[in-house]
């Protein structure tokens, strides 16, 4: 039917080693591209920080990139 791990002969599964180089490496490009789109976003959104001076936002976005989000509390009373 619709998935299972049977592997019959509709849905042959490939393992890593006999998948095209051209599709992994494809597969890898995206991720790549999709990190560095998400870096200069941060980047961009870091400068816009700066230019109104919201330097609590500064500080947090630096703790979001530097993976420290557990210590970010969204309101503190």
């Amino acid at each position: 039917m619709g998935g299972g791990g049977g592997g019959g002969a509709t849905s042959p599964i490939r393992e890593l080693d006999q998948t095209p180089t051209w599709a992994v490496a494809s597969v890898c490009m995206v991720i790549i591209l999709i990190s560095i789109i998400i870096e200069k976003a941060l980047h961009h959104l870091q400068q816009m920080f700066e230019a109104q001076k919201k330097r609590a936002m500064v500080e947090a976005l630096e703790k979001v990139k530097a993976g420290k989000i557990n210590n970010i509390r969204p309101f503190q009373i």
